[in-house]
């Protein structure tokens, strides 16, 4: 039982009256009111009582406090203009948390997160960009929950925000948000349930571009679970979702609505669950200015069989229609896997793919082997692999234009992703957010290349698409006539780690060729000869190695050197310090030579003493590439201290960066926070 204030506990005879019959007839003529207390407060015993007051405080928590701030920034331009700007800020915090209820804690639970941080600042810092990762300049988060422990549970929730957020050092936005929503629960044996709904918009705008989004969207969300026999588990779920987005180079917002039907089934087929049945059946419908309409089936049978074998089925189907075409798809798998003591693995699978699409017919079977073995030798191991596989592939088109959307690719700093398809128009490529809504703009958030056939596309950091994200493109492509190849890909793997993992050596082959290819003038193939050698070290708390990888290829060739490093060292409890690092040189890079990536950033913990603490952290990034020139450096040393309940803080900060030999700069700050933090229940 909760401490609370206003409790009153009193022993009373056998005969006296629970808590739900005392307020029958306060609240006889209350309502709404009335009627949810009644179905919240129950009897807590005839021989012990409880009563709370109307308003009861669990916990109070919060901070207040104080803040300042001074920030010094050079900006040199490559036509010789020069600023120098410096600012100052004054500002003051207040941070709340409070749980409650009334009445009774089953009646009306209610969660309160309050932040306001006032400013006064000059006007020269708001033209300098903030260098912190986010600043909240106030907040607040409300939720209330009814009848919490009974099987009908409500709850509501509103959030309101803003904020500054600093992306990767590079660029400053202000962000507002405001939601709101609630959702209804019934917790039961038979058929749980639940139904939500979130309604908000999102506006944000970039301090240096001037770029100005604004992103509203509603939804609603229904689910039901069912359990048939023992051990299955299925749901049913619902969900309608309406996004309208503004983006200040639009003309009109970009609306869609969403309908998304899903069904998903777990089902052991027998009491060991040595056989189960995984399914998923859903239909994605949506409307508005990307038009589409995607049903599919996704289901795997798992078989655990004698001798330690296991079978894998696996079937999908897909069917995507849009207003510029139709593809249906059948996929099967077949995977029989063996396992030998802990040494010794294998799998041989089939796959089967036949694709129906408005403007050619695709047959794809593909066929192979693993071989994967891992032996333990004195102070270490070998592990050494193999795959092999054959793939037939045969289209019937005719030398046609078409339209690809929503292709999925994932942008990342130390990967090149080109395009699925090969003679794409370079002027028609459009990427989007995994929503579709939000269209990213070209030489602003991400660029664009030629290689050979192909297209490669490459993020820029600082923009609006964050490392490693998946993002959506749509593009017209040139389809080639009608061909049919069969291709041959294998790959070796072989390692050996002694000394107590003090070195590892490491090798890999790869290649991919061709035969009985049947193409026409516009069918680009990737012919593929890779090897890649390493080296590792571990020394200590010190592991770094070095690489050396050749990849021949008709589309994008590369020779890469990369190096990397991580270091992790804690002395007594008083000292922390890590060090990450990752250099890639390419030799060359399809017709370019070169191009230097390096990512490092370094941390330093120390503590003088419980309340006293010292942190150092250090990044450094270089980007040399083709249409990239970037270096930039960021440093920060922060003093914490807690005096007399008061928790301080003192930090300075420098950043430099230079980006394509046409802009410099050097900035410097310091800041001093002190907050008196409270507690109450």
């Amino acid at each position: 039982m909760p401490i609370v204030r206003n409790a009153i506990i009193r022993t009373e005879g056998t005969t006296g009256l629970c808590l739900t019959e005392r307020l029958m007839k306060a609240l006889r003529n209350s309502g709404f009111v009335g009627l949810l207390l009644l179905l919240s407060v129950e009897c807590l015993g005839q021989n012990r009582t409880v009563t709370y007051g109307f308003w009861n405080q669990e916990l109070l928590s919060g901070e207040v406090g104080l803040r300042a701030r001074y920030r010094n920034q050079q900006r040199i331009l490559a036509s010789g203009f020069d600023e120098r700007i410096r600012g100052t800020l004054f500002g003051g915090r207040l941070l709340l948390n409070s749980k409650s209820f009334i009445v009774h804690p089953n009646l009306m639970e209610i969660d309160f997160e309050g932040e306001f941080n006032p400013e006064k600042l000059d006007d020269q810092y708001t033209t300098i960009p903030d260098r912190s990762d986010a600043r909240t300049l106030s907040r607040m988060n409300l939720r209330t929950t009814f009848f919490r422990e009974k099987k009908l549970t409500v709850n509501a929730f509103l959030n309101l925000s803003q904020s500054y957020v600093n992306r990767e050092n590079f660029t400053n936005s202000r962000t507002t948000r405001r939601f709101f929503g609630g959702g209804i629960f019934y917790k039961n044996n038979v058929l749980p349930a639940s139904i939500t709904y979130e309604e908000g918009n999102w506006d944000q705008n970039e301090v240096e571009t001037g770029r100005d989004y604004t992103y509203w969207k509603r939804s609603v969300k229904a689910k039901v679970s069912k359990s048939f026999f023992t051990n299955d588990d299925n749901k049913l779920s619902y969900s309608f979702d309406d996004y309208i987005r503004t983006e200040y180079y639009l003309p009109v917002p970009r609306q869609n609505k969403v309908h998304l039907v899903e069904l998903n089934s777990n089902i052991p087929l027998d009491k060991m669950r040595n056989y189960n049945l995984f399914a998923l059946i859903s239909n994605f419908n949506q409307r508005g200015d990307d038009d589409f309409n995607r049903f599919q089936i996704i289901s795997s049978v798992t078989m655990r069989l004698p001798k330690s074998f296991r079978m894998n089925i696996n079937y999908n189907y897909f069917d995507h229609v849009n207003p510029f075409y139709r593809l249906n798809q059948h996929r099967g798998r077949l995977d029989l896997r063996h396992q030998l003591f802990n040494s010794l693995s294998t799998n041989i699978y089939g796959e089967y793919a036949n694709n129906r699409h408005t403007i050619y017919k695709e047959d794809d079977l593909r066929t192979g082997f693993e071989i994967s073995y891992l032996k333990t030798i004195p102070t270490g191991r070998v592990n050494l692999s193999y795959s092999f596989q054959d793939r037939y592939f045969n289209r019937q088109s005719e030398p046609v234009p078409y339209f690809v959307t929503n292709e999925e690719q994932v942008l990342a700093d130390d990967k090149i992703t080109l395009l699925e398809q090969p003679f794409a128009e370079i002027s028609s490529v459009v990427v989007k957010d995994v929503t579709g809504t939000f269209i990213y703009e070209l030489n602003i958030d991400y660029l664009l290349f030629e290689q050979n056939n192909y297209i490669e596309i490459r993020r820029i950091p600082g923009g609006q698409i964050p490392n490693n994200a998946k993002v959506l493109v749509d593009y017209t492509a040139l389809l080639p006539g009608s061909y049919k190849f069969n291709m041959q890909s294998q790959s070796f793997t072989a390692s050996v780690m002694f000394l107590y993992e003090f070195i590892e050596l490491y090798y890999r082959w790869a290649k991919q060729d061709y035969s009985f290819v049947e193409a026409t003038d516009f069918l680009a193939l990737n012919y593929i000869l890779q090897n890649l050698y390493g080296i590792k070290f571990k020394v200590g708390f010190v592991r770094f190695g070095i690489e050396y990888d050749d990849y021949r290829s008709t589309i994008i060739p590369y020779q890469l050197i990369r190096f990397n490093t991580n270091m992790l060292w804690r002395f007594k409890r008083r000292l922390l310090f890590s060090l990450t690092g990752n250099v890639r040189y390419y030799l060359t890079i399809a017709d370019r030579q070169d191009e230097l990536y390096t990512d490092i950033s370094a941390r330093l913990a120390y503590s003088f003493s419980k309340n006293t603490k010292l942190n150092l952290e250090l990044s450094y990034r270089e980007q040399n590439g083709y249409q990239i020139a970037l270096n930039y450096l960021t440093a920060k040393a922060e003093l914490n201290m807690i005096i007399r309940k008061l928790y301080i803080t003192l930090g300075v900060e420098v950043y430099k960066r230079e980006y394509l030999n046409r802009e410099t700069i050097n900035f410097n700050g310091a800041y001093v926070t002190v907050i008196r933090k409270f507690k109450a229940r």
